[in-house]
């Protein structure tokens, strides 16, 4: 028998109101949706050795590959990175960026800035980047 949509639309709600649902925790980022199946986001510590590090990024519904965690000194080290560098290769690529907002995302962003993927997390601040900022939806 099919579900319809009032159905799942009003388990929906119902999963959003409650803090301790599935749906609720992943959006906290404590759970990841992976494959269909939810696992704990993996966490690190910042290098206590001084240097910065970029921390690969890929989002939770992607599975099989291994995450690259990779200490850096300069902007150029930075973007000499594979899993960084290759996003200029990109069909309309135009740069990247650092959201300061929620900690130190490195973006990229597509077609002038209104596509953006998060590329990695930084463990400190880069202040050669430019600062990233959304596009205004009204604009979209």
């Amino acid at each position: 028998m099919a579900v319809s949509l009032e159905i799942m639309f009003a388990q929906l709600v119902k999963d959003m109101q409650d803090p301790d649902s599935n749906w609720a925790r992943m959006n906290r980022g404590e759970l990841l949706a992976t494959g269909g199946e939810l696992k704990e986001p993996s966490r690190w510590e910042p290098r206590s050795d001084g240097r910065n590090a970029a921390h690969q990024h890929i989002p939770g519904f992607v599975s099989g590959f291994d995450l690259e965690d990779l200490p850096f000194d300069t902007l150029e080290e930075l973007l000499a990175m594979p899993f960084v560098a290759r996003w200029t290769e990109r069909p309309k690529f135009h740069r990247f960026s650092l959201d300061r907002v929620r900690g130190f995302h490195l973006m990229a962003e597509i077609d002038n800035g209104w596509t953006w993927w998060v590329v990695a997390i930084l463990d400190r601040d880069v202040p050669e980047l430019p600062g990233w900022v959304a596009k205004p939806v009204d604009q979209i």
